[in-house]
């Protein structure tokens, strides 16, 4: 167990055991979370720990003991295979894809070779966290996000124990992960974002490793019967635009895509993804010789009135976004009252996702409607509307019109000049954010469910043309 968790030692820890408060498991941490997490005992033993690890340490009776997620030999050599297929096939892709693959690479052989269920869990966490992995609509498949550079069905070419026993615990722990469709549009669509981030890279920086990413991506848009060579031609007028927004006599050192690494990634570049949207990251030295860099949120969109600004998970969203811990506070209780994940019936799945998704925006419209009724409240959505956006983040917006082929640099500070006050109205299936004083701009918030219970709140700058 300790072997184990020395692999995966970002994210598992073993001083103190705790039982969630919401699905009853017991397991270790480090330190405690008291808002989901119930101590049960503050360093513990050896023997306490290896009771844990077996599923026979004794709680107060309330925890649910859950079963290891049992993988044939076989199916542990296939996945060991793929994943050394995988090693190989890597090395073509710049540093922070690499990374990925490290994080991905560790925690799928922990998932593999697990001595316990929360050990599964965690290591599922750790793909979903860092943006690896995407669930399948039926529950039986798993995917690989375009962020780890490979193929989706890389590693799991087909239906299996391993890939629905992923597929149970994501939907059983309640963890957020996208679901993909089955919609070639979809998938096309994705890795067309993809492809734009490491052309543009590859066009200021022609490195081996931007150059061979860039590649790849091209092939994989192709393959998906995209245009390649006309997203091409987008991406160079992209990167040349970019080179034009540089200081006079700047001289380019490199470039790198950073978009969709994941939370902890983004962290340790000095990049919060609730307020900060970079993408790309521009190094260059100005005409005096100062070493600088150069932030950009890329966007390619058939339609740029319509922008999707950020999608962020529920748990936080109340305390973050509105300074009210009380909507988050009803967000278990909103789950349990529509537990969609675990209904068969797909009619009344539907309903209960709606169910969810009105009276969520109804919590989080009243709160938002209290808050424009006060100055200091008006001062909460200004800052709001400034962290969705990225405001203070010294990020540029780089459009993309995907109709026109045209492509538009956004200063950093054009989404951070509102116009209040903030008037907020709510239909019953999205909640709007408008400036009284005459901008002709808006926020429009939607709520997103899917079938393994995961949910999200989607945050939409929309322009009148």
């Amino acid at each position: 167990m300790r072997k184990v968790y020395k692999v995966l030692s970002s994210f598992m820890f073993e001083d103190d055991i705790v039982k969630n408060k919401e699905s009853g498991n017991i397991y270790t941490v480090k330190s405690h979370n008291p808002t989901t997490q119930a101590l049960i005992k503050k360093d513990a033993s050896e023997e306490d720990l290896e009771k844990v690890k077996k599923g026979e340490y004794e709680d107060d009776g309330n925890g649910e003991k859950k079963e290891l997620k049992k993988i044939s030999s076989q199916s542990k050599k296939n996945a060991k295979q793929r994943l050394e297929k995988a090693r190989e096939t890597i090395t073509i892709f710049d540093d922070t894809t690499q990374e990925r693959f490290g994080v991905l690479d560790n925690a799928w052989n922990v998932f593999l070779d697990a001595e316990t269920y929360e050990e599964q869990v965690d290591a599922i966490r750790t793909l979903a966290e860092n943006n690896l992995i995407e669930a399948h609509a039926g529950g039986v498949k798993i995917y690989l996000t375009p962020q780890t550079g490979l193929p989706y069905k890389f590693l799991t070419s087909d239906t299996s124990k391993l890939t629905t026993a992923m597929n149970d615990i994501i939907r059983d722990e309640g963890i957020e992960v996208p679901v993909r469709g089955s919609s070639k549009d979809r998938q096309l669509a994705n890795e067309s974002g993809e492809h734009n981030e490491a052309g543009v890279v590859a066009y200021l920086d022609p490195s081996e490793e931007n150059t061979k990413e860039y590649k790849q991506r091209r092939e994989n848009v192709s393959k998906l019967g995209g245009d390649d060579s006309r997203l091409d031609e987008m991406n160079k007028k992209a990167a040349e635009q970019i080179k034009q927004t540089l200081p006079k006599g700047s001289r380019i050192l490199g470039a790198r895509k950073v978009g969709g690494v994941g939370e902890k990634a983004l962290k340790k570049l000095g990049i919060d993804p609730k307020k900060n949207p970079t993408d790309l990251i521009i190094t260059y030295v100005d005409e005096d010789g100062n070493e600088k860099t150069m932030k950009v949120s890329s966007k390619i969109y058939k339609d740029p009135s319509n922008i999707n600004m950020k999608n962020s998970g529920l748990g936080t969203a109340g305390s973050t976004y509105l300074d009210d811990s009380s909507v988050d506070s009803k967000l278990s209780e909103l789950k349990k009252k529509y537990d969609w994940k675990n209904e068969k019936n797909k009619t009344k799945r539907g309903v209960m996702m709606t169910k969810f998704r009105e009276e969520y925006l109804t919590l989080f419209s009243n709160s938002m409607v209290g808050l424009s009724k006060t100055e200091k409240g008006q001062g909460q959505l200004l800052q709001m509307w400034k962290d969705i956006h990225g405001c203070d983040a010294d990020v540029y917006t780089q459009v993309v019109n995907k109709t026109t082929s045209e492509s538009e640099l956004r200063d950093p500070d054009y989404y951070c000049n509102p116009e209040p006050p903030f008037d907020v109205s709510y239909d019953g299936k999205k909640l709007v954010v408008e400036m009284k004083g005459g901008s002709n701009q808006k926020l429009e918030i939607k709520v997103k469910t899917e079938t393994s219970g995961a949910t999200k709140l989607m945050f939409w700058n929309k322009k009148n043309k």
